[in-house]
């Protein structure tokens, strides 16, 4: 009998050694599982952040463009009358129309130059927020 009550206290030490050691992978794997919960709500946020900042550069991206056109064809409706008005008194001899004194002075230009700027401060400004 003393055997058996021997055996059965060894038996219980043993099943207790090893609810304990499940516990503690339990425990381990729930540790790891919060962490890749965390991790991946960071990633998420990271997407959400880059999701923003690409519609707001699409956004941007269109606005200058409808500004373009509106420029573009302001321009064009501007030397259709010079055309009407002055004829082709704009070319002097020796000028022709890919010379570089013709096109550096080109009305679109500084437009360009403006535009290009105003959508690099936008974006760079938009990334930086976003940090």
């Amino acid at each position: 009998m003393d055997f058996l009550k021997r055996k059965s206290e060894l038996e219980y030490i043993k099943l207790s050694d090893e609810n304990i050691s499940l516990e503690l992978a339990n425990t381990e794997l729930e540790d790891t599982l919060a962490k890749k919960k965390d991790k991946l709500m960071r990633v998420r946020d990271d997407l959400l952040s880059a999701q923003k900042a690409v519609i707001e550069k699409d956004s941007l991206l269109q606005e200058t463009n409808s500004l373009l056109l509106e420029h573009i064809s302001k321009t064009s409706s501007e030397s259709k009358q010079n055309e009407a008005i002055g004829g082709d008194k704009g070319l002097e001899k020796g000028n022709e129309i890919t010379s570089p004194e013709i096109t550096s002075e080109s009305p679109y230009s500084l437009f360009f130059q403006h535009a290009i700027i105003f959508i690099i401060v936008r974006i760079l400004s938009s990334i930086f927020i976003l940090q």
